[in-house]
């Protein structure tokens, strides 16, 4: 799933990935019977309109060659809708519509038909629609992000982890829907520093998202110096570096060793990692979802908590059906009951 990455070359490429189930195993993005429904739409162009007003795209921007086009589009962003479980709302299918075009351009597509052919292929359909796929996908992020978030992960939710944990030392947290890490590499230089560089202690930050090319930024560790505004001049200090190129920063090793990125679809029906995991992170994801996407996304995850385990949601996100699983926090962190003992 990702070539050549540090921490994977050496001991650590390891069958469990010290407890993380490999999730290198490449999933088909969508059913060959979906492609061939596109691929059975007439011959498009893009060309423009006769009619404007009639064939304009919902969202009074973008417009479709002819109505045979606008259908076919149409079909492809259900594709899209499927694969990823985004509501592609007008103004979404707008951007879509533009992003699909430079597509075209880029891969030497003259229309629509010959894009579906693409990816329909043996050959490159595969990760031709992964680059589709990616295109949806937002990934806005930055350094602690919502910073009364990493207030509350630092102060209650990090003590009482490492206070059930101090029989067993081996710390687990998820982020699921990483974008290009910056929240990744934000809970780990947290860690290292509250647990003195973690030395006698076993941790891993998986960061998971969709978009290769997002991972692919994370795995480089490297961001612009702009970037790094929210980031505590302690931690600027101590945990980063001038990269070569002179106007990136690049982590230190000892962040980046505790940290892992693997490609996963949360559209998947199980996800292959392990169900004991101490804290997820999962913001700003759900909101983009259909409302009963979202549901089952989110019962998903919480399958793979620990009782006892914490829940870090987006501001403007909620547990939807889950409540009675957890006990509220502040700040939309949120702890999963433990059992009953009889």
């Amino acid at each position: 799933m990702r070539a050549g990455h540090r921490g994977l070359d050496g001991p650590a490429r390891e069958p469990n990935l010290c407890g993380w189930p490999s999730l290198g195993t490449k999933q088909p993005l969508a059913t060959r019977a979906g492609l061939e429904e596109l691929r059975d739409e007439p011959e498009m162009m893009w060309s423009q309109p006769r009619n404007e007003q009639e064939n304009r795209h919902p969202s009074g921007g973008e417009t479709f060659g002819d109505a045979d086009q606008r259908r076919l589009f149409d079909n492809l962003a259900e594709l899209v809708r499927r694969e990823t479980g985004i509501a592609l709302t007008a103004a979404r299918k707008a951007q879509l519509l533009g992003k699909v075009r430079m597509r075209c351009e880029a891969v030497g597509c003259p229309d629509l038909r010959s894009y579906v052919q693409l990816l329909s292929s043996n050959a490159k359909g595969g990760g031709e629609l992964e680059k589709l796929v990616s295109l949806a996908t937002t990934n806005v992020t930055e350094f602690f992000r919502h910073p009364d978030q990493f207030d509350v992960f630092e102060k209650v939710v990090l003590p009482e982890v490492v206070s059930d944990k101090q029989t067993r030392r081996l710390l687990r947290i998820w982020s699921a829907g990483c974008a290009t890490g910056e929240e990744v590499y934000s809970i780990a230089m947290i860690l290292v520093d509250k647990l003195e560089g973690s030395r006698g202690w076993d941790v891993k930050i998986l960061g998971t998202d969709l978009s290769r090319d997002a991972l692919s930024v994370a795995e480089r560790g490297r961001y612009p110096i702009g970037a790094l505004k929210n980031v505590p001049r302690g931690y600027l200090l101590r945990f980063f570096r001038r990269a070569p190129e002179g106007d990136l920063m690049q982590l230190t090793e000892e962040i980046r060793r505790v940290t892992l990125f693997r490609r996963l679809n949360l559209m998947e029906p199980r996800y292959p990692l392990r169900r004991d995991v101490d804290v997820i992170f999962f913001r700003n994801v759900a909101i983009y979802f259909e409302p009963e996407i979202r549901r089952a996304v989110m019962f998903r995850i919480s399958e793979h908590l620990r009782p006892g385990g914490f829940l870090v949601l987006g501001p403007a996100e909620n547990l939807m059906d889950m409540r009675h699983c957890f006990e509220p926090l502040r700040a939309n962190v949120f702890r999963k009951k433990r059992k009953k003992s009889r």
